[in-house]
Protein backbone atom coordinates (compact mmCIF):
# COMPACT_ATOMS: atom_id res chain seq x y z
CA UNK A 1 0.00 0.00 0.00
CA UNK A 2 2.71 2.32 0.78
CA UNK A 3 4.30 2.01 -2.36
CA UNK A 4 1.31 2.68 -4.40
CA UNK A 5 0.60 5.70 -2.43
CA UNK A 6 4.24 6.64 -3.22
CA UNK A 7 3.90 5.75 -6.98
CA UNK A 8 0.45 8.13 -6.94
CA UNK A 9 2.32 10.53 -5.33
CA UNK A 10 4.63 10.52 -8.00
CA UNK A 11 2.28 10.90 -10.90
CA UNK A 12 0.20 13.99 -9.43
CA UNK A 13 3.01 16.05 -7.94
CA UNK A 14 5.95 15.16 -10.20
CA UNK A 15 4.18 15.76 -14.16
CA UNK A 16 2.75 18.81 -12.77
CA UNK A 17 6.04 20.35 -11.28
CA UNK A 18 8.17 18.87 -13.98
CA UNK A 19 10.46 21.25 -16.17
CA UNK A 20 11.96 20.11 -19.83
CA UNK A 21 15.82 20.14 -19.45
CA UNK A 22 17.05 23.36 -21.99
CA UNK A 23 20.28 21.68 -22.96
CA UNK A 24 22.93 20.00 -21.74
CA UNK A 25 26.42 19.30 -23.61
CA UNK A 26 29.93 18.34 -22.10
CA UNK A 27 30.81 16.72 -25.11
CA UNK A 28 34.80 15.89 -24.22
CA UNK A 29 35.92 15.46 -27.65
CA UNK A 30 39.17 13.72 -27.98
CA UNK A 31 41.02 14.51 -31.22
CA UNK A 32 44.17 12.22 -30.73
CA UNK A 33 46.41 15.09 -30.53
CA UNK A 34 48.89 17.16 -28.60
CA UNK A 35 46.97 20.60 -28.02
CA UNK A 36 43.50 22.55 -29.19
CA UNK A 37 42.38 25.66 -28.20
CA UNK A 38 38.96 26.66 -28.33
CA UNK A 39 38.11 29.57 -31.00
CA UNK A 40 34.02 29.79 -31.83
CA UNK A 41 31.00 28.97 -30.42
CA UNK A 42 27.53 30.03 -31.89
CA UNK A 43 24.21 29.08 -32.34
CA UNK A 44 22.74 28.53 -35.42
CA UNK A 45 19.33 31.13 -35.89
CA UNK A 46 16.92 28.50 -36.09
CA UNK A 47 18.85 25.92 -33.67
CA UNK A 48 22.01 23.59 -33.84
CA UNK A 49 25.43 24.54 -32.23
CA UNK A 50 28.77 25.02 -34.41
CA UNK A 51 32.10 24.64 -32.47
CA UNK A 52 35.00 25.31 -33.74
CA UNK A 53 38.71 24.39 -32.62
CA UNK A 54 42.71 24.91 -33.67
CA UNK A 55 44.25 21.29 -33.87
CA UNK A 56 47.65 20.74 -33.43
CA UNK A 57 49.07 17.79 -35.42
CA UNK A 58 52.61 18.34 -34.15
CA UNK A 59 53.54 19.93 -37.45
CA UNK A 60 51.44 22.25 -38.25
CA UNK A 61 47.59 23.72 -36.38
CA UNK A 62 44.82 23.20 -38.62
CA UNK A 63 41.37 24.56 -38.06
CA UNK A 64 38.46 21.88 -37.02
CA UNK A 65 34.82 22.55 -36.20
CA UNK A 66 31.97 20.32 -35.37
CA UNK A 67 28.41 20.60 -36.31
CA UNK A 68 25.34 19.80 -33.28
CA UNK A 69 21.79 19.44 -33.26
CA UNK A 70 19.06 21.24 -31.53
CA UNK A 71 19.60 19.65 -27.93
CA UNK A 72 24.03 19.35 -28.12
CA UNK A 73 23.60 15.54 -29.93
CA UNK A 74 26.50 15.50 -31.90
CA UNK A 75 26.36 15.22 -35.67
CA UNK A 76 29.81 15.58 -37.80
CA UNK A 77 33.08 17.63 -38.01
CA UNK A 78 35.03 19.45 -40.71
CA UNK A 79 38.74 19.39 -41.09
CA UNK A 80 38.91 22.01 -44.26
CA UNK A 81 41.79 21.45 -46.19
CA UNK A 82 43.25 24.69 -46.42
CA UNK A 83 46.36 26.43 -47.78
CA UNK A 84 47.36 27.92 -44.38
CA UNK A 85 48.83 26.67 -41.36
CA UNK A 86 48.58 28.00 -38.14
CA UNK A 87 45.56 29.79 -38.29
CA UNK A 88 45.09 32.80 -36.02
CA UNK A 89 41.02 33.37 -35.75
CA UNK A 90 39.86 36.93 -35.81
CA UNK A 91 36.34 36.76 -36.69
CA UNK A 92 33.81 34.14 -36.68
CA UNK A 93 29.76 34.08 -37.52
CA UNK A 94 26.93 31.92 -38.67
CA UNK A 95 24.09 31.94 -41.06
CA UNK A 96 21.22 30.53 -42.50
CA UNK A 97 21.60 27.33 -43.17
CA UNK A 98 23.76 26.54 -41.00
CA UNK A 99 26.70 28.47 -43.05
CA UNK A 100 30.15 29.24 -41.25
CA UNK A 101 32.20 32.33 -41.60
CA UNK A 102 35.59 32.39 -40.32
CA UNK A 103 38.08 34.58 -41.23
CA UNK A 104 42.24 35.25 -40.23
CA UNK A 105 45.31 35.25 -40.94
CA UNK A 106 47.53 31.88 -41.71
CA UNK A 107 51.44 30.64 -42.69
CA UNK A 108 52.06 30.09 -45.95
CA UNK A 109 55.57 29.35 -48.27
CA UNK A 110 55.39 32.86 -48.91
CA UNK A 111 54.85 34.36 -45.44
CA UNK A 112 51.53 35.22 -43.67
CA UNK A 113 48.39 35.66 -45.47
CA UNK A 114 44.95 36.99 -44.79
CA UNK A 115 41.66 34.65 -45.57
CA UNK A 116 37.70 34.84 -45.19
CA UNK A 117 36.02 31.17 -46.02
CA UNK A 118 32.28 30.98 -45.87
CA UNK A 119 31.63 26.83 -45.29
CA UNK A 120 28.73 25.77 -46.37
CA UNK A 121 26.53 22.80 -44.18
CA UNK A 122 28.65 20.42 -46.19
CA UNK A 123 32.23 21.77 -44.62
CA UNK A 124 32.50 22.85 -48.64
CA UNK A 125 33.89 26.32 -49.13
CA UNK A 126 31.28 28.24 -50.70
CA UNK A 127 32.99 31.19 -51.27
CA UNK A 128 36.10 33.35 -50.18
CA UNK A 129 38.21 35.94 -50.03
CA UNK A 130 41.83 35.52 -49.82
CA UNK A 131 44.96 37.11 -49.77
CA UNK A 132 44.82 40.42 -51.34
CA UNK A 133 41.13 40.99 -50.91
CA UNK A 134 39.55 39.84 -47.69
CA UNK A 135 36.59 40.13 -45.29
CA UNK A 136 37.03 41.56 -41.89
CA UNK A 137 33.98 41.35 -40.27
CA UNK A 138 30.45 40.62 -41.43
CA UNK A 139 26.54 40.44 -40.41
CA UNK A 140 23.78 38.94 -42.55
CA UNK A 141 21.64 42.06 -43.06
CA UNK A 142 18.63 40.23 -44.63
CA UNK A 143 17.16 37.52 -45.76
CA UNK A 144 19.09 37.87 -48.80
CA UNK A 145 22.16 39.29 -48.42
CA UNK A 146 25.47 40.30 -45.92
CA UNK A 147 27.17 43.09 -45.22
CA UNK A 148 30.77 43.26 -44.52
CA UNK A 149 33.95 45.39 -44.05
CA UNK A 150 36.52 44.28 -46.86
CA UNK A 151 39.91 44.97 -47.08
CA UNK A 152 41.60 44.98 -50.73
CA UNK A 153 44.88 46.14 -51.37
CA UNK A 154 44.25 47.40 -54.64
CA UNK A 155 41.92 49.47 -56.79
CA UNK A 156 40.02 47.16 -58.57
CA UNK A 157 37.34 49.44 -60.36
CA UNK A 158 34.67 48.57 -57.81
CA UNK A 159 36.70 48.58 -54.92
CA UNK A 160 39.55 51.09 -53.56
CA UNK A 161 42.58 50.55 -51.72
CA UNK A 162 42.31 49.83 -48.17
CA UNK A 163 38.80 49.21 -46.53
CA UNK A 164 35.47 49.01 -48.00
CA UNK A 165 32.12 48.57 -46.82
CA UNK A 166 30.30 45.85 -48.77
CA UNK A 167 27.12 44.47 -49.55
CA UNK A 168 27.28 40.67 -51.10
CA UNK A 169 24.44 38.26 -51.78
CA UNK A 170 24.80 34.49 -50.54
CA UNK A 171 26.90 33.41 -53.34
CA UNK A 172 29.36 35.81 -52.28
CA UNK A 173 29.12 38.18 -54.78
CA UNK A 174 29.61 42.05 -54.06
CA UNK A 175 27.24 44.41 -55.49
CA UNK A 176 27.58 47.25 -53.99
CA UNK A 177 30.51 49.08 -52.23
CA UNK A 178 31.36 52.34 -50.71
CA UNK A 179 34.70 53.32 -49.64
CA UNK A 180 35.44 53.43 -45.43
CA UNK A 181 36.89 56.93 -45.82
CA UNK A 182 33.55 58.01 -46.79
CA UNK A 183 32.36 56.95 -43.79
CA UNK A 184 35.33 58.36 -42.21
CA UNK A 185 34.97 61.80 -43.07
CA UNK A 186 31.86 62.29 -41.53
CA UNK A 187 33.20 62.31 -38.02
CA UNK A 188 33.93 64.76 -36.06
CA UNK A 189 38.14 66.14 -36.75
CA UNK A 190 38.69 67.31 -33.59
CA UNK A 191 38.08 63.19 -31.61
CA UNK A 192 41.56 62.86 -31.45
CA UNK A 193 40.95 59.52 -33.60
CA UNK A 194 42.65 60.79 -36.91
CA UNK A 195 42.99 57.38 -38.46
CA UNK A 196 39.90 55.27 -36.99
CA UNK A 197 40.07 51.40 -36.84
CA UNK A 198 36.62 49.76 -37.09
CA UNK A 199 36.93 47.11 -34.14
CA UNK A 200 33.29 45.97 -34.68
CA UNK A 201 29.98 47.09 -36.66
CA UNK A 202 26.36 45.87 -35.09
CA UNK A 203 22.93 45.98 -36.79
CA UNK A 204 19.79 47.23 -35.20
CA UNK A 205 16.37 47.98 -36.79
CA UNK A 206 18.44 50.50 -39.51
CA UNK A 207 20.91 51.67 -37.35
CA UNK A 208 24.80 50.75 -37.96
CA UNK A 209 26.54 50.98 -35.20
CA UNK A 210 30.64 51.08 -35.72
CA UNK A 211 32.81 50.87 -32.56
CA UNK A 212 35.78 52.96 -34.15
CA UNK A 213 39.60 53.05 -32.29
CA UNK A 214 42.98 54.60 -33.16
CA UNK A 215 45.55 53.24 -33.30
CA UNK A 216 46.44 52.56 -29.77
CA UNK A 217 43.22 51.48 -28.97
CA UNK A 218 43.12 53.53 -26.02
CA UNK A 219 40.73 56.15 -27.60
CA UNK A 220 37.13 55.03 -28.79
CA UNK A 221 34.40 56.27 -30.49
CA UNK A 222 30.74 54.61 -30.88
CA UNK A 223 29.24 55.89 -33.80
CA UNK A 224 25.46 55.63 -34.99
CA UNK A 225 24.79 55.43 -39.20
CA UNK A 226 21.32 54.99 -40.97
CA UNK A 227 21.17 52.12 -43.37
CA UNK A 228 22.69 54.71 -46.33
CA UNK A 229 25.59 55.22 -43.98
CA UNK A 230 24.80 58.78 -42.92
CA UNK A 231 26.24 59.82 -39.69
CA UNK A 232 23.44 60.26 -37.14
CA UNK A 233 25.03 59.79 -34.06
CA UNK A 234 28.60 59.72 -31.74
CA UNK A 235 30.25 59.33 -28.76
CA UNK A 236 33.47 59.34 -27.20
CA UNK A 237 34.62 57.05 -24.46
CA UNK A 238 37.71 55.96 -23.36
CA UNK A 239 38.86 52.00 -24.40
CA UNK A 240 35.85 50.44 -25.13
CA UNK A 241 35.80 46.52 -24.90
CA UNK A 242 32.28 45.71 -25.82
CA UNK A 243 28.79 47.42 -26.84
CA UNK A 244 25.37 46.10 -26.71
CA UNK A 245 22.44 47.42 -28.91
CA UNK A 246 18.62 47.56 -27.65
CA UNK A 247 14.95 49.61 -27.72
CA UNK A 248 16.87 51.76 -24.68
CA UNK A 249 19.72 52.12 -26.69
CA UNK A 250 23.57 51.12 -27.16
CA UNK A 251 25.08 50.09 -23.46
CA UNK A 252 28.59 50.57 -23.81
CA UNK A 253 31.16 49.05 -21.67
CA UNK A 254 34.50 50.62 -20.91
CA UNK A 255 37.58 50.69 -19.32
CA UNK A 256 38.19 53.36 -16.90
CA UNK A 257 41.24 52.30 -15.16
CA UNK A 258 44.78 51.40 -15.94
CA UNK A 259 46.20 48.25 -18.11
CA UNK A 260 47.65 46.52 -15.00
CA UNK A 261 44.22 47.28 -12.96
CA UNK A 262 41.21 47.55 -15.02
CA UNK A 263 38.11 48.96 -13.62
CA UNK A 264 35.27 48.45 -15.70
CA UNK A 265 32.26 51.01 -16.37
CA UNK A 266 29.14 50.86 -17.70
CA UNK A 267 27.17 53.39 -19.51
CA UNK A 268 23.82 53.44 -21.03
CA UNK A 269 23.12 55.76 -23.67
CA UNK A 270 19.63 56.42 -25.45
CA UNK A 271 19.27 56.03 -29.09
CA UNK A 272 20.54 60.21 -29.52
CA UNK A 273 23.92 59.26 -27.15
CA UNK A 274 22.80 60.78 -24.42
CA UNK A 275 23.87 58.99 -21.01
CA UNK A 276 20.83 57.30 -19.26
CA UNK A 277 22.95 56.06 -16.42
CA UNK A 278 26.43 54.63 -15.63
CA UNK A 279 27.48 52.30 -12.93
CA UNK A 280 30.75 50.43 -12.18
CA UNK A 281 30.15 46.69 -11.17
CA UNK A 282 31.17 45.99 -7.73
CA UNK A 283 32.74 49.10 -7.32
CA UNK A 284 32.79 48.52 -3.55
CA UNK A 285 35.39 45.37 -3.63
CA UNK A 286 38.80 45.83 -4.53
CA UNK A 287 39.05 42.37 -5.47
CA UNK A 288 36.88 42.49 -8.50
CA UNK A 289 40.12 43.06 -10.80
CA UNK A 290 38.96 42.30 -14.12
CA UNK A 291 35.76 41.86 -16.14
CA UNK A 292 35.64 40.50 -19.70
CA UNK A 293 32.45 42.20 -21.46
CA UNK A 294 28.86 41.89 -21.72
CA UNK A 295 26.24 39.89 -23.55
CA UNK A 296 22.85 40.69 -23.93
CA UNK A 297 20.28 38.20 -23.03
CA UNK A 298 16.99 39.50 -23.54
CA UNK A 299 15.81 42.14 -21.38
CA UNK A 300 19.13 41.39 -19.09
CA UNK A 301 22.85 42.17 -19.17
CA UNK A 302 25.41 39.03 -18.29
CA UNK A 303 28.93 40.66 -17.18
CA UNK A 304 31.49 37.69 -16.57
CA UNK A 305 34.03 38.83 -13.63
CA UNK A 306 36.96 37.32 -12.22
CA UNK A 307 37.54 37.81 -8.58
CA UNK A 308 41.24 38.04 -7.11
CA UNK A 309 42.32 38.51 -3.53
CA UNK A 310 44.79 41.34 -2.32
CA UNK A 311 47.87 38.83 -3.26
CA UNK A 312 46.08 39.12 -6.77
CA UNK A 313 45.56 35.22 -6.16
CA UNK A 314 42.59 33.90 -8.37
CA UNK A 315 39.64 33.29 -5.79
CA UNK A 316 36.81 32.59 -8.26
CA UNK A 317 34.99 34.07 -11.80
CA UNK A 318 31.51 34.88 -11.59
CA UNK A 319 28.41 35.77 -14.13
CA UNK A 320 26.41 39.23 -12.69
CA UNK A 321 23.04 39.47 -14.14
CA UNK A 322 22.02 43.29 -14.28
CA UNK A 323 18.72 44.62 -15.83
CA UNK A 324 18.98 47.49 -18.15
CA UNK A 325 18.31 50.38 -15.30
CA UNK A 326 21.74 49.17 -14.65
CA UNK A 327 20.50 47.33 -11.39
CA UNK A 328 21.77 44.16 -10.23
CA UNK A 329 19.44 41.00 -10.33
CA UNK A 330 21.73 37.53 -9.92
CA UNK A 331 24.76 36.60 -9.37
CA UNK A 332 26.21 32.87 -10.17
CA UNK A 333 29.49 31.59 -8.86
CA UNK A 334 30.83 28.85 -10.57
CA UNK A 335 32.93 25.54 -9.17
CA UNK A 336 34.60 23.10 -11.35
CA UNK A 337 34.83 19.48 -10.04
CA UNK A 338 37.48 18.75 -12.94
CA UNK A 339 40.05 20.57 -14.87
CA UNK A 340 38.37 22.25 -17.25
CA UNK A 341 37.67 26.41 -16.51
CA UNK A 342 34.57 27.39 -18.22
CA UNK A 343 34.11 30.73 -20.41
CA UNK A 344 31.12 32.21 -21.62
CA UNK A 345 30.94 33.21 -25.72
CA UNK A 346 27.76 34.07 -26.59
CA UNK A 347 24.00 34.11 -25.85
CA UNK A 348 21.50 31.72 -27.16
CA UNK A 349 18.06 31.83 -29.12
CA UNK A 350 16.45 31.56 -25.63
CA UNK A 351 18.60 33.60 -23.65
CA UNK A 352 20.72 31.50 -22.13
CA UNK A 353 24.87 31.47 -22.29
CA UNK A 354 26.73 29.27 -24.68
CA UNK A 355 30.18 28.60 -22.79
CA UNK A 356 33.33 26.39 -23.80
CA UNK A 357 34.94 23.92 -21.26
CA UNK A 358 38.81 24.57 -21.63
CA UNK A 359 41.04 22.33 -20.41
CA UNK A 360 43.21 24.26 -17.80
CA UNK A 361 46.64 22.21 -18.59
CA UNK A 362 47.77 21.43 -22.10
CA UNK A 363 48.05 17.66 -21.91
CA UNK A 364 44.20 16.90 -21.47
CA UNK A 365 43.05 17.19 -25.24
CA UNK A 366 39.39 16.87 -24.40
CA UNK A 367 37.70 19.97 -24.42
CA UNK A 368 33.63 20.54 -25.10
CA UNK A 369 30.42 23.43 -24.41
CA UNK A 370 27.95 23.95 -22.05
CA UNK A 371 24.86 25.67 -22.27
CA UNK A 372 23.21 27.39 -19.47
CA UNK A 373 19.47 28.60 -19.20
CA UNK A 374 18.41 32.21 -18.64
CA UNK A 375 19.01 32.02 -14.80
CA UNK A 376 22.66 31.08 -15.50
CA UNK A 377 22.23 27.42 -14.41
CA UNK A 378 24.34 24.81 -16.01
CA UNK A 379 22.68 21.24 -15.93
CA UNK A 380 25.78 19.25 -15.59
CA UNK A 381 26.95 17.10 -12.98
CA UNK A 382 30.91 18.45 -13.48
CA UNK A 383 29.84 22.30 -12.67
CA UNK A 384 28.64 23.57 -9.30
CA UNK A 385 26.40 26.45 -9.64
CA UNK A 386 25.77 28.99 -7.04
CA UNK A 387 23.41 31.38 -7.88
CA UNK A 388 21.93 34.40 -5.41
CA UNK A 389 19.26 36.95 -6.67
CA UNK A 390 19.19 40.78 -5.41
CA UNK A 391 16.66 43.90 -4.09
CA UNK A 392 15.83 45.47 -6.89
CA UNK A 393 14.43 48.77 -5.50
CA UNK A 394 12.09 48.28 -2.81
CA UNK A 395 11.04 45.40 -4.20
CA UNK A 396 12.34 41.50 -4.12
CA UNK A 397 13.60 40.28 -7.66
CA UNK A 398 10.43 38.47 -8.77
CA UNK A 399 12.20 34.81 -9.06
CA UNK A 400 10.23 32.04 -10.76
CA UNK A 401 8.29 29.78 -8.76
CA UNK A 402 11.37 26.71 -7.37
CA UNK A 403 11.54 24.50 -10.24
CA UNK A 404 13.65 20.88 -9.76
CA UNK A 405 15.29 19.12 -12.70
CA UNK A 406 17.45 16.29 -12.18
CA UNK A 407 19.94 15.69 -14.63
CA UNK A 408 21.25 12.92 -16.26
CA UNK A 409 18.24 11.06 -16.40
CA UNK A 410 19.00 7.68 -16.22
CA UNK A 411 22.15 8.12 -14.69
CA UNK A 412 24.78 5.62 -13.80
CA UNK A 413 27.22 6.91 -10.97
CA UNK A 414 26.06 10.57 -9.76
CA UNK A 415 22.96 12.74 -10.67
CA UNK A 416 22.62 16.69 -10.31
CA UNK A 417 19.34 18.13 -8.43
CA UNK A 418 19.27 21.40 -9.88
CA UNK A 419 17.49 23.82 -8.05
CA UNK A 420 16.35 27.35 -10.18
CA UNK A 421 17.33 29.26 -7.65
CA UNK A 422 18.85 28.94 -4.13
CA UNK A 423 16.86 27.70 -1.49
CA UNK A 424 16.86 26.31 2.06
CA UNK A 425 15.72 22.61 1.00
CA UNK A 426 16.15 18.64 1.98
CA UNK A 427 16.79 16.58 -0.51
CA UNK A 428 15.54 12.75 -0.29
CA UNK A 429 16.47 9.77 -2.77
CA UNK A 430 13.74 6.53 -2.09
CA UNK A 431 13.64 3.13 -3.64
CA UNK A 432 10.04 2.40 -4.75
CA UNK A 433 9.50 0.74 -0.99
CA UNK A 434 9.80 4.16 0.59
CA UNK A 435 12.71 3.45 2.13
CA UNK A 436 15.22 6.23 2.45
CA UNK A 437 18.74 5.65 0.54
CA UNK A 438 19.96 9.29 0.42
CA UNK A 439 19.59 12.37 2.05
CA UNK A 440 21.02 15.47 2.12
CA UNK A 441 20.35 19.54 2.46
CA UNK A 442 20.83 21.65 -0.60
CA UNK A 443 23.94 23.77 -0.58
CA UNK A 444 23.67 25.26 -3.80
CA UNK A 445 21.33 25.55 -7.33
CA UNK A 446 23.48 22.02 -8.22
CA UNK A 447 23.67 19.44 -5.72
CA UNK A 448 25.69 16.49 -6.81
CA UNK A 449 24.51 12.58 -5.21
CA UNK A 450 26.90 9.85 -6.00
CA UNK A 451 24.47 6.86 -6.40
CA UNK A 452 27.24 4.92 -8.00
CA UNK A 453 26.15 2.44 -4.43
CA UNK A 454 22.90 1.69 -5.63
CA UNK A 455 21.35 -0.73 -7.60
CA UNK A 456 19.72 -0.21 -10.53
CA UNK A 457 15.96 0.38 -11.13
CA UNK A 458 13.28 3.84 -10.18
CA UNK A 459 13.95 6.36 -7.82
CA UNK A 460 12.22 9.24 -6.29
CA UNK A 461 13.67 12.29 -5.50
CA UNK A 462 11.89 14.54 -3.14
CA UNK A 463 12.89 18.23 -2.61
CA UNK A 464 11.44 19.73 0.27
CA UNK A 465 11.66 23.18 1.32
CA UNK A 466 9.55 25.39 3.80
CA UNK A 467 5.96 25.67 1.90
CA UNK A 468 6.18 23.10 -0.75
CA UNK A 469 7.86 19.97 -2.15
CA UNK A 470 8.87 18.65 -5.73
CA UNK A 471 8.78 15.00 -6.41
CA UNK A 472 10.76 13.72 -9.36
CA UNK A 473 11.71 9.98 -10.50
CA UNK A 474 15.24 9.26 -11.82
CA UNK A 475 16.20 5.93 -13.54
CA UNK A 476 19.31 4.24 -12.30
CA UNK A 477 20.92 2.24 -14.65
Amino acid sequence: MKRLILLLYLFFSGTASSQSITFFSQNQNDFGVDKIRHEFLHEFPYGGFVSGYQVDYRTRTRLAYEYFGKYGKYEKKFIPSLPYGNPQIGFTQVFKNKQVFVSGVGETDKGNRRFSYCFDSTGAINWSFNDSLFILLIHQETDSNYFAQLHSSKDTGVLVQGINLVRLDFNGRIYWSKPYDNLYQQLLLDSGIVTPLILDIQLYRGNFVFLLSNQNLEDTKIASFDKDFKLKRQYRSRYTNSSLLSDQGVLIDENVGELIFPRFKITQLDWDFNKVWQMIPSKDSLSSLTQTGAIKLGSKICLQSFYQDSSYNWLDERLEFYNFQGEKTRECRYTYLSTFGITPHSATNDNGLLASATATIWPETKVGFTKTDSLGLVYNTDIICDCKDFKVGVSEVKVPELNVQVFPNPATDKINVLLSHQQKASITLRNLNGQIVKSQQAEFNSNIIDISDLEAGVYVVEVKEENSSKVLKVVKQ
